[in-house]
This record gives C-alpha cells, structure tokens and sequence, in this order.
C-alpha cells in the first residue's frame, strides 16, 4: 500500500477526479446539450471543451509524471497554465450566461447559488496560480494542483443522485477527496504537508463564507443585476 500511495497516488486522484466529473455530468448531457428545449448558450459549449480539456489534461500530466516523462510533463506546462487561465473566465461566463437565459424565460435562475460557481473559481485559480508559482518545487507543486483539480469536482458533485450525495453537501463530498491526499501524507511521510495544513482549513473557511454570504439579502440583489 505504500509503495502504491509514493509511486501512484496522484495518477489514481486524477482518474478518481474524472471518474466524479463523469458521474456528475455525463448522464445529464444528451437531454442538457443535445436535446434541451432552448438553445444551449455558446458559453456552456465553451465552458464544456475547456473543462473536458483540463480533466483530460490532468490524466495525461499525472500519468506522465508516473511513467518518469517529466520532460515532457514540463513541456505539456504551457498548455496546463493556458486551460488554468482560461477555465476560470469561462466558468464565470457560463454561470451568468445561463442564469440570464433562465431569467429571460422566465425560470428560477438560482441567484442565491451564483456565488457557488464563483467562489469554485476564485478557488481554483488561487490554487492553480501557486501551483504554477511554485512548478519549480514538485512536492508543493503536485500539492497544490490536486487541490485546485479536486476544488473543481464541485459542481460534479452538486449532480449526483441524492442517494449518494444528498442535497447541499456537495461541498463535504468534495472535502473527503482532499482528506485523501492529507492521509496519503500521514501514511507515507509521517506527517502532513504545509500545503495541506494551510490551504485545505482556509477552504473549508471559504466554503463555509460561501455558504453564508449567499443566504444573504444584499447578496441576491447583487446576483440578481449581474443575471439582468
């Protein structure tokens, strides 16, 4: 067991990941993009090539990693810090468009929830824009990409059947897949790693002000103009 958390781990996390990205959204695809009832924004369509893009991405680099092609792991760095950028535009831009589009047809358009895409990507980019700060450094570097990659199964989570996930704790959902990686620590190196120590309490902190912020009256109002 070991020996398979030292060499495998983040491979395994990164098929983990896109095992929970396929769970949330493939299902919900054909009748969501392919046969909705309204035109699906070009924003969603954007939003689902980059997104598919970066979990593939994660695989390729993770596994490059394992298989001891660190050169080309480095060289493939550009593409992953292009999709770091661009993800979290686009999902900003996806989760206003589509509300728009909802409150355009009159529909529920999730006010309140808006702040959830938007804190997953400030996230996301924190996380992604240190582990590119430090790609110099792998055990801060590798740390803080999974951190960011699995902040991302959020949303995937938020679409799981309720028997599994059930409503509103998708957040926790997501916070036991970072458990792993601390009890991978514990296992291996006796100890749990600085990036761990900080960043995972201060997303939990971030999640919890998330939660509460959009509860909010002066919040809805805010989503509310930036849906119109």
């Amino acid at each position: 067991m070991k020996t398979f958390l030292q060499r495998r781990f983040y491979f395994a996390m990164a098929v983990l990941t896109a095992v929970v990205v396929v769970i949330g959204f493939v299902p919900k695809f054909g009748a969501r993009m392919l046969h909705a009832p309204h035109p699906v924004p070009v924003s969603l369509w954007v939003h689902t090539v980059v997104f598919s893009g970066w979990v593939i991405l994660l695989l390729v680099q993770t596994g490059l990693v394992q298989a001891g092609r660190v050169a080309l792991h480095r060289t493939l760095g550009m593409t992953s810090a292009v999709l770091g950028v661009v993800l979290p535009l686009v999902g900003v831009w996806v989760a206003i468009s589509t509300g728009h589009e909802k409150l355009l047809r009159g529909e529920p358009a999730g006010e309140s929830f808006l702040l959830v895409p938007f804190s997953d990507m400030l996230f996301f980019a924190v996380l992604f824009g240190l582990g590119l700060w430090w790609r110099k450094r792998p055990e801060l570097h590798r740390r803080l990409m999974l951190l960011a990659s699995v902040s991302l199964t959020v949303a995937a989570f938020a679409r799981f059947p309720r028997s599994i996930v059930p409503g509103g704790h998708f957040n926790i959902a997501c916070d036991l897949l970072i458990l792993l990686a601390l009890g991978r620590d514990l296992v291996v190196d006796g100890r749990v790693h600085r990036v761990y120590l900080v960043g995972f309490p201060l997303l939990i902190a971030g999640q919890a002000a998330t939660e509460w912020v959009r509860s909010t009256a002066w919040w809805v109002e805010i989503a509310t103009g930036l849906l119109r």
